[in-house]
Order: C-alpha cells, then structure tokens, then sequence
C-alpha cells in the first residue's frame, strides 16, 4: 500500500498533521492542542456536546487538507472517534481519505507516523 501524502494523527486532546516526503520521512506540518489555545489556557473544543465537536473537527482536517493540497491522506485515531468522525468530514476530504488506522495514538510521533499507515491498516 503507497502512504498518503498528508497523515492526520488525532485524539480528544491534539491533532498532528504530517507531511511525508517523497523519501518516505515525515515533516511535522500542524499541530492543535486542543485542551489549550496557546494563550489563555481555554479548551479550542468543549468534548461535552459530541457531535458539534466532531464537526470542528472535520472543519479543522479539511482545512488542512486545503492548505496543503492533499490529494490522499490517512487518519489514525481511537476507534470510537473514527466511527464519528469520518461521517463529519466534508465530501472531499471523505473522498480522498484513502486510509483508516482505528488505534490509541499516544505513542505516534514523527519517527514512526509512515510506519503506521503501512501495517494493519484499514483501506477506505
């Protein structure tokens, strides 16, 4: 399986966006953490109301997704999440997805992203 070119790597407290490079490294494009702004300590998403989140968060991949002119990109996030998020996502970005990693994230970082989206996972 080819690795997308853009990798989204989220959870309910932070999303990595990942460039991979035609020599297959990853460069860290974006990173949001969602439990601080950056400036007051405010929560960018309130996790209480699910579905208006899911939503943001759709709104946030297809912006990224823009910005960087993906024209294939993979997602790694908890199972739970996936079932939700991927119905939020915009028509575009649903159909350039071209790959689903349902796992826990928190030990994903640049070293390993490509590495990921390679073994045991789930094609859209």
């Amino acid at each position: 399986m080819k690795t997308p070119t853009v990798l989204i790597v989220t959870n309910h407290r932070q999303l990595y966006a990942y460039l991979v490079q035609p020599d297959g490294r990853c460069q860290v494009l974006e990173h949001i953490d969602f439990e601080h702004d950056g400036q007051t300590g405010v929560a960018l998403i309130d996790w209480t109301n699910d579905a208006t989140c899911y939503r943001q968060l759709g709104a946030d991949i297809a912006n990224i997704l823009g910005r960087y002119h993906a024209d294939s990109w993979g997602l790694a996030c908890p199972p739970s999440m996936a079932e939700y998020l991927v119905p939020c996502l915009n028509s575009p970005s649903r159909e350039s997805l071209a790959v689903v990693r349902p796992m826990e994230v928190d030990d994903v970082n640049v070293s390993n992203v490509a590495a990921v989206f390679t073994s045991d996972a789930t094609a859209c």
